[in-house]
């Protein structure tokens, strides 16, 4: 496989006729003896090369500028070449994955609405609003009844609260929307 690549010694290192390579394996084996042999400048200080490497495997180009001691940049090639078949069923059967939790989270959202629809209309059965207080009309009273509780008397209230609405300045409810 054919590469074409670059080291950046720096702008510095322009002009130079010095500049070479050494490539080596991933366990740091020299694989290719230091060479000036192809080398070109690209512009300020950046050098190219094209090189050819065995296919399936990674390599390290060590860039230096042929000075003592040397300036050095580095090029990291990887020819190691993907199974696209093999990928391309691993995403298939992620898909397959994510479109399962997604019909999970469907089934999960419409089980939690009809949770939902049943949990207001339990609260609005064993729930009543009691008239403004006189003195303040923008608050209401709130019962709500414990379940299966024949009636409103004080002994089967569960809780009571009080809701602040908005009122005029004449103490009229705001309605808003209808």
């Amino acid at each position: 496989m054919i590469v074409f690549l670059t080291g950046l010694l720096g702008s510095s290192q322009a002009g130079l006729t010095t500049v070479g390579y050494t490539v080596k394996n991933n366990l740091g084996q020299v694989v290719a003896a230091r060479t000036t042999q192809g080398v070109v400048e690209i512009g300020g200080g950046a050098y190219a090369v094209n090189l050819n490497f065995e296919d399936n495997k990674d390599f390290v180009v060590v860039w230096d500028n042929g000075a003592t001691p040397p300036r050095l940049a580095f090029s990291i090639v990887d020819t190691r070449t993907v199974d696209l078949t093999s990928v391309t069923n691993n995403l298939n059967t992620v898909a397959e994955a994510v479109s399962d939790v997604a019909e999970s989270i469907d089934n999960i959202s419409d089980s939690l609405s009809g949770l939902q629809i049943d949990v207001d209309g339990l609260k609005e059965k064993n729930q009543r609003r009691v008239a403004n207080d006189p003195i303040n009309p923008s608050i209401i009273q709130v019962d709500i009844k414990k379940d299966n509780a024949p009636d409103w008397s004080p002994a089967n209230i569960q809780e009571q609260y009080q809701v602040n609405i908005a009122t005029d300045s004449n103490g009229d409810v705001i309605r808003y929307g209808g």
